[in-house]
């Protein structure tokens, strides 16, 4: 079985708990359900089926849910700011008690219930995206016709430990849910471990890249590849959103390796290769940075030698 059909099963269970509080978010608001309550379904089955349509549509075409929950995230944090913050309530007292009349005219949830759904959408915001950087990585490693083995040997031990951050994570989010509703929650010896456990699942995040620590400046793109060139043979790469490498063989053409480097103002998703009638896809794969230097290399070359 292909990584990234695994990797895009995952990603859609993972955002199985973004649908459910996406559409408790909707059936919150008022005006919405009064409007729908007009259809023949009840509103919670509308509203269920788009969001299902809609996340297993972005999981299964690689677009990121990650950035789906980050917006929920924000819808709530505002919400949040303006019923119960001190600053608001402080700096502007009136304004705040008619935001909180307004909003509780067409809103019916809770600050607590947004207070409690703001970890798990972080959560599955951070884990998305990069499960998302795993499956492109497969699917580009897949392309350039690495055996299947190979490319789980190289996707597998780091969705592993993703999922063991993932499982800390949680353990922490049902520990501090249950210190907020004032419950305890028994871990028995597993309670004396949980700290260092955290502490390790928060630094493999990091070292994993789960939160990016620093932004490049400038994009610098390398395409590497080998193609034929002799005797007034030339190359010429039309640059563009979808970049174009068109190459003239020429006389007595023989097989050469060709490097290109440039700046760009963002990075392509491929770089279309065109060899006489012959035509080829250079994709992604690999990225590293280099001071304020974002280095994307495009290549169709096997693994061994890029």
């Amino acid at each position: 079985m292909k990584s990234e059909g695994v990797i895009g099963a995952v990603r859609f269970l993972l955002a199985l708990p973004l649908v459910v509080l996406m559409a408790r978010l909707l059936l919150s608001i008022n005006p919405l359900v009064r409007y729908l309550s007009l259809a023949a379904f009840s509103p919670e089955k509308i509203i269920y089926a788009l969001l299902f349509i809609a996340v297993f549509y972005l999981t299964f075409e690689g677009r990121s849910i990650g950035k789906l929950a980050t917006l929920v995230y924000l819808s709530y944090f505002a919400y949040l700011v303006l019923t119960v913050s001190p600053f608001v309530h402080t700096a502007f007292p009136q304004s705040q008690k008619g935001f909180v009349q307004l909003i509780g005219k067409y809103l019916t949830m809770t600050p607590k219930e947004a207070f409690l759904s703001m970890p798990l959408l972080l959560l599955i915001s951070i884990a998305d995206d990069y499960l998302l950087f795993l499956q492109n990585r497969g699917a580009s490693l897949s392309s350039l016709g690495v055996p299947e083995g190979d490319v789980w040997e190289v996707v597998y031990p780091s969705l592993i430990t993703f999922a063991l951050a993932v499982v800390f994570s949680l353990v922490l989010f049902t520990w501090v849910l249950g210190y907020v509703k004032s419950r305890t929650l028994h871990l028995g010896s597993l309670g004396y471990f949980l700290p260092a456990l955290l502490l390790i699942a928060l630094g493999t995040s990091i070292s994993l890249g789960l939160w990016e620590r620093r932004r490049a400046e400038r994009t610098v793109v390398v395409i590497k590849t080998r193609v034929p060139l002799g005797k007034g043979g030339s190359y010429r790469l039309e640059w563009g959103d979808e970049p174009l490498l068109i190459v003239n063989p020429g006389e007595k053409a023989e097989e050469r390796e060709l490097m290109i480097v440039r700046r760009a103002e963002k990075a392509p998703k491929f770089v279309k290769l065109a060899v006489g009638e012959k035509r080829d896809v250079l994709r992604r794969v690999k990225e590293s940075v280099d001071g304020d230097n974002l280095f994307v290399l495009y290549s169709n070359l096997p693994p061994k030698e890029i």
